[in-house]
């Protein structure tokens, strides 16, 4: 048993030392794209003293992401329970303790995506408006400075994945992180690549005003589209619980036409119509586009739902106990109330015994013969 504690602790230690070092490099990292961007936009805007206020926004950044990864942190510790000889520390007790076992839950993640997004849309879109087409190759911040610092929002969201959950080895909760965080920083540095075609001066291919809105308009909408993989993993925290079935739908369709077939369609174009170079990336989207389908396929009617009364949370059926119309963790919430109500009335049952023997022995010390209650007690 001490063997086991001592291992139980020496991973505690590991996994919060781990989230303290995603911490502190998802803030450096961020710190460096937002000075990056703003460098660009202030140096290339020198008379416009407005163009400061782009550091209020990196301090917004901060401060949210601060207090978000900080609680994050917070409530690992608070969380965990500890499990000794196969007995939980008193779960019935407390209605809502059982939900702390789940400790893989990514609370803000969302949160400070969404913040983080609509801070950094608006500096790539004055950047590629206005300062990247007069960008070049022989400039210490030139294009691919540039792409390489947006491109940072890739690792960005992996470590803000990584500091809001804490998924066991060898688990398919953390094979399932593993493929959709993959999945998504992919097509984020396909909104990065495809930006490339709006660096005119390095490309030497001619866009035309609608065709330059285009691209950028798609690839900012595909910064926002991580969102709904973190609610996802948000959702699906618990074994056996899961999204609705129209989130499902609708999260593959988002990236069949606002990623992979936008992207596709544009990239065929440009190398027909402009005999623009072809880019790896549209087999990329190919790929992407087969396996979306091929999902939403077996998706469609191969498995059923049900939703607890309780949580209103959706879940598999081998995963829902039928008894009550309850998931297993609400099940065993209402198991513990029903024991715990059985326990208060038999300590009530107990109290009142030994208040009817009490009274029978301060009958006999009077002198006066004790009552029956007081003697069979």
């Amino acid at each position: 048993m001490a063997t086991t504690c001592c291992t139980e602790k020496t991973e505690r230690i590991f996994m919060e030392v781990k989230i303290m070092i995603c911490i502190v490099t998802a803030i450096l990292v961020l710190l460096g794209q937002g000075a990056i961007l703003d460098y660009y936009l202030i140096s290339n805007n020198s008379d416009d003293s407005s163009q400061y206020a782009w550091i209020v926004l990196d301090v917004v950044v901060l401060i949210v992401w601060s207090i978000a990864l900080i609680r994050s942190y917070v409530y690992y510790r608070r969380q965990s329970v500890t499990v000794t000889d196969g007995v939980m520390m008193n779960v019935t007790k407390n209605l809502g303790i059982l939900k702390s076992i789940i400790m893989d839950e990514l609370r803000y993640s969302y949160l400070c995506w969404f913040v983080y997004v609509c801070c950094l849309v608006p500096r790539v879109v004055v950047i590629f408006k206005t300062i990247a087409e007069g960008l070049t190759e022989d400039q210490s911040f030139g294009p691919n400075t540039l792409k390489l610092t947006i491109s940072l929002a890739a690792i960005i969201f992996l470590f803000l994945v990584f500091t809001h959950n804490d998924a066991k080895p060898n688990t398919a909760r953390l094979h399932y992180i593993g493929f959709l965080t993959g999945s998504v920083t992919f097509n984020i540095l396909d909104s990065c690549e495809i930006l490339d075609m709006l660096f005119i001066t390095e490309t030497g291919i001619l866009l035309t005003f609608q065709m330059e809105n285009v691209i950028l308009s798609f690839a900012c909408i595909n910064f926002f589209l991580p969102i709904l993989a973190l609610v996802e993993l948000r959702m699906t925290s618990e074994e056996g619980k899961t999204t609705a079935k129209w989130f499902k739908f609708s999260y593959i369709l988002s990236h069949i036409f606002l990623t992979n077939l936008p992207y596709l369609i544009i990239r065929s174009f440009l190398w027909h119509g402009r005999n623009a170079g072809v880019s790896t990336y549209l087999t990329k989207n190919l790929i992407m586009l087969v396996l979306a389908v091929n999902e939403l396929i077996s998706h469609f009617g191969s498995y059923k739902l049900k939703v607890c009364k309780f949580c209103k949370h959706f879940y598999f059926l081998d995963k829902f106990m039928h008894t009550h119309n309850l998931c297993q963790s609400c099940e065993t919430q209402h198991k513990g109330t029903e024991d715990v109500g059985s326990d208060d009335e038999a300590d009530d049952g107990a109290d009142d015994g030994a208040t009817f023997a009490m009274v029978g022995l301060n009958k006999s010390d009077n002198g006066s013969a004790p009552d029956d209650k007081g003697m069979r007690v």
